[in-house]
């Protein structure tokens, strides 16, 4: 797992939030002006997903979780912690970016959520800059909202980012025998 530092002047206190990104092969680290095609989904995640350890078994994602993410389970329920546990042989750690720093202050100057809620706003910021095409949330007030998905998208565009699918877990959950 990579170690995780936060940029110059920021400390791990001011960031709290559950995300898991998946990455599509080969594409860690991508800048969104020289993305290679996407092969696979991208996907940040929060807590709550029943089947998501056979979607990334079966090669539909590839999961990424950053330092906020483990500092927010430290206080969760144990069976939380033990999900998150049991997922971190098959995940990587994304850092918090300048560049997410900087996109979660065009969200929160876009009035998408207020500083209160930041956390939310850094947990779309990472996964924006880490080149997730997907966020899935339980977060139904400031992430997975039907006004706020398009305004966080508007303020990609206007930071020359891609745009990022926000869903639910029920959204995104492939059950086994389902017909397509």
């Amino acid at each position: 797992m990579k170690s995780f530092k936060l940029p110059a002047g920021h400390s791990l206190s001011k960031y709290s939030g559950f995300q898991l990104r998946a990455p599509s092969a080969g594409s860690a680290g991508v800048s969104p002006a020289n993305k290679p095609p996407r092969k696979a989904a991208k996907m940040a995640a929060l807590p709550g997903l029943t089947h998501v350890k056979t979607a990334i078994r079966s090669g539909r994602f590839q999961l990424v979780t950053s330092a906020i993410v483990q500092e927010e389970i430290a206080p969760a329920p144990i069976e939380v912690r033990e999900f998150f546990a049991g997922l971190l042989g098959i995940m990587e750690v994304a850092d918090v970016s300048e560049d997410a720093l900087g996109l979660r202050v065009a969200y929160l100057d876009a009035g998408i959520v207020s500083p209160k809620w930041s956390d939310d706003a850094l947990h779309v910021a990472i996964a924006t800059t880490s080149g997730c095409s997907l966020i899935v949330s339980w977060n139904f007030k400031h992430i997975v909202h039907f006004e706020k998905i398009p305004l966080y998208n508007a303020v990609n565009t206007l930071k020359g980012y891609s745009h990022i699918g926000i869903f639910s877990p029920l959204e995104v959950i492939r059950y086994e025998g389902e017909d397509v």
